[in-house]
């Protein structure tokens, strides 16, 4: 209706006699997968479950979706699971960027500094085995 006859979510509400949050709400639903849909309509998961899985790729609603039906989670056990998947993938995605930009001058730093050395998350530890070593980083340094 709200592609045919060109009106808002606010004006379909109206003829419906549902508000228009449960017709946005109902509309993300389409952007579910397949299986997701068909869980909703038979009635083996609930809108509310279905609406904490958009936004999540098809693969891991199957797997979340299998999850609530098999362990009969409530809707708030649903959006724990899913906060914990995005917040898991968020952090690795974040080490994956910071492990690649150290890596990109572990290189440089192996070629220059020929101390040992660690490279931290802010910092660059460098170990000396001696004042002799002390000397040349020194003078590596006024270069």
């Amino acid at each position: 209706m709200i592609d045919v006859h060109k009106i808002t979510h606010d004006e379909l509400s109206n003829i419906v006699h549902k508000s228009r949050s449960q017709i946005t709400n109902t509309m993300r639903l389409l952007s579910l997968c397949d299986y997701a849909q068909k869980q909703v309509v038979s009635g083996k998961i609930s809108q509310g479950h279905a609406k904490v899985l958009v936004g999540l790729d098809e693969k891991k609603q199957k797997i979340i979706i299998d999850s609530i039906i098999g362990q009969k989670l409530s809707v708030r056990d649903a959006e724990k699971m899913i906060k914990g998947y995005k917040e898991k993938n968020t952090l690795t995605s974040i080490k994956k960027n910071r492990e690649s930009f150290l890596d990109k001058y572990a290189d440089a730093l192996s070629v220059s500094l020929p101390f040992t050395h660690k490279i931290k998350a802010k910092s660059i530890e460098i170990s000396f085995n001696g004042e002799q070593d002390i000397k040349d980083f020194l003078e590596i340094l006024q270069k």
